[in-house]
């Protein structure tokens, strides 16, 4: 028997009753959403298909200028956030990267209290 969403709530004690967290359709746009989401287009041997590098998240968003705005403070904690993803939740054979549709779930800091 598989088990259904439901089942997994309760052995995990996880919401299911916000909004759920599915991965972005379409193509997207790489450098521009890179440019939109975190301030910066890194170079095109960064990506790795529709992945982005954990390296370069690493070099580029470890600690923020003292003098960074409100929207660069963003940007650093989306690029931190997206690091974490690939390092430490979503760890798989991406090889070192991790897909740039995660990126997509951190535009709305607002949103993200509503998923499941």
């Amino acid at each position: 028997m598989t088990p259904t969403l439901k089942d997994m709530a309760m052995l995990t004690d996880f919401s299911i009753d916000r909004t759920s967290v599915t991965n972005h359709e379409g193509s997207i746009d790489k450098d521009t959403l890179c440019d939109h989401l975190l301030g910066r287009v890194p170079l095109t041997n960064t990506y790795r298909g529709n992945c982005i590098k954990l390296t370069w998240l690493d070099a580029n968003f470890q600690t923020p200028p003292t003098s960074a705005t409100i929207d660069q403070l963003f940007k650093y904690v989306r690029g931190y956030i997206l690091h974490m993803f690939g390092g430490l939740v979503f760890t798989s054979t991406t090889d070192n990267a991790i897909p740039l549709c995660f990126l997509t779930l951190l535009d709305d800091f607002w949103a993200i209290l509503n998923y499941s």
